[in-house]
């Protein structure tokens, strides 16, 4: 098995934020299609990470339908 040493060793790749809560918005970013916006909408409903997967493991994979997204924020 060949193992790429590249892989997130250049500047940056991986973005951190000043504390949990920023630094959770920014992860939900780096999945493709979360915008700012669906991001804001999915913390201010799921507060942590725990919280979202905890959502998924009970509710599936449509925990996420019906989200309301504010496009102006």
């Amino acid at each position: 098995m060949y193992l790429d040493r590249s892989f997130c060793m250049e500047v940056g790749q991986i973005k951190s934020g000043a504390n949990v809560e920023d630094t959770y918005h920014k992860m939900l970013q780096q999945v493709h299609r979360v915008t700012p916006q669906i991001a804001d909408t999915i913390t201010g409903t799921y507060k942590s990470v725990y919280a979202l997967i905890s959502a998924f493991k009970r509710d599936g994979p449509s925990v996420l339908e019906g989200l309301q997204v504010d496009p102006l924020r």
